[in-house]
């Protein structure tokens, strides 16, 4: 019984936070899913997609990967694409590893000469936050 009662609670929770997401922006539009992807795999593996109406999509896979023989990680890629306000899709297609969170796209400037944003590069160590089951 608790347990549906906190499913209620929940629930009426995110209904009154989404009623009210509509009322801040002005729009009660929502473009309609016209695909959807969700797979979990039991080697941790998973792929996750969705595309709307309106042409926004986002695709995304992750998976297990060993990088030593006691060193395990979690990886990601994937990409995300929208119409801005001036009618032009962008699209970002990135990956995600333990050398950090890597974006490229037209609207992602590129990388400048003496400039890195890889982890540890202004000098400091970068540690991930991943659940214990996924640091090996």
């Amino acid at each position: 019984m608790e347990v549906v009662l906190l499913l209620f609670m929940v629930g009426c929770s995110v209904a009154q936070s989404s009623e009210t997401l509509q009322q801040d922006t002005g729009t009660t539009d929502s473009s309609p899913i016209v695909s959807y992807v969700n797979e979990n795999h039991h080697n941790g593996s998973y792929k996750f997609s969705y595309q709307t109406s309106d042409s926004m999509s986002v695709e995304q896979e992750g998976y297990v990967r060993e990088v030593s023989e006691n060193k395990t990680i979690y990886a990601a890629r994937g990409s995300y694409s929208y119409v801005d306000p001036n009618g032009k899709l962008v699209t970002v297609v990135w990956y995600a590893d333990e050398t950090g969170f890597h974006p490229s796209g037209d609207n992602i400037p590129a990388e400048e000469p003496g400039l890195s944003l890889r982890p540890g590069s202004a000098g400091g160590s970068v540690q991930p936050l991943l659940p214990e089951f996924w640091r090996g």
